[in-house]
């Protein structure tokens, strides 16, 4: 509604990762499957008594850590604002996440919460914006964020991770989400990545989930990541 908005943001899983090359704009060229699963952050919005274009952002739940930023830095804030500046919305809002989705552990709870920050606000501000328009917002925030925009269950994503294919995906996958005390930041691993000239294609792995082979998958999966991130 005009008052309040509340959105589910899932995390995601990396099925398959290759890294092709470095590109100029500092970002790396990809080929990575995603999958959506059932476990969830949400956010609430609702408009609020303060200075008109003020936006504040407060977090609950038992992902709460005080690694995560409530300023500016914070995804979620930088979203809000950019969708502010974008169509000259007066209007400024209260924003509460009840995190669930742990950090530095590869599920995209950030690019998740940034995608649900566009929808919410889109619908809080009453803004209109059409699917396209958000994506091109989305594309400004970070690689994983267009992918969690459509509720898209499993993408290949390319490019930097900005352009997503839905893919068709035959039965249901049970997962075991296990994250030990430590993790790894998605930069700190990029950094520690060495390319060579041997990639792999996420197809194997594709034609496998569309024909319902999940047998097969054991086999198919990668992540160029998952070196580096032990390290």
């Amino acid at each position: 509604t005009s008052q309040g908005a509340r959105v589910d943001s899932p995390a995601k899983i990396n099925l398959f990762l290759e890294v092709l090359a470095r590109r100029p704009d500092g970002y790396h060229e990809l080929e990575s499957v995603m999958l959506s699963v059932r476990l969830y952050d949400t956010l609430y919005f609702s408009r609020n008594d303060l200075p008109a274009e003020r936006i504040t952002l407060r977090s609950c739940g038992p992902g709460v850590s005080s690694a995560i930023p409530l300023d500016e830095r914070n995804l979620i804030l930088k979203a809000a604002r950019l969708l502010q500046e974008a169509t000259a919305c007066p209007g400024g809002c209260r924003i509460e996440l009840e995190k669930r989705i742990p950090l530095e552990a590869g599920l995209g709870g950030g690019s998740s919460d940034a995608a649900a920050t566009l929808v919410g606000l889109n619908r809080l501000w009453q803004l209109g914006l059409s699917p396209e328009q958000l994506h091109g917002l989305a594309a400004q925030l970070g690689s994983d964020v267009n992918f969690f925009l459509d509720s898209t269950l499993l993408g290949l994503a390319r490019g930097r991770g900005e352009q997503i294919e839905p893919r068709p995906l035959r039965g249901r996958l049970w997962l075991v989400l296990v994250k030990p005390p430590t993790g790894c930041a998605t930069r700190e691993g990029f950094q520690r990545l060495v390319l060579t000239d041997q990639t792999r294609s996420a197809e194997p792995l594709l034609t496998a989930l569309a024909a319902g082979q999940l047998g097969r998958l054991k086999h198919q999966q990668w992540n160029a990541l998952t070196a580096p991130a032990s390290t």
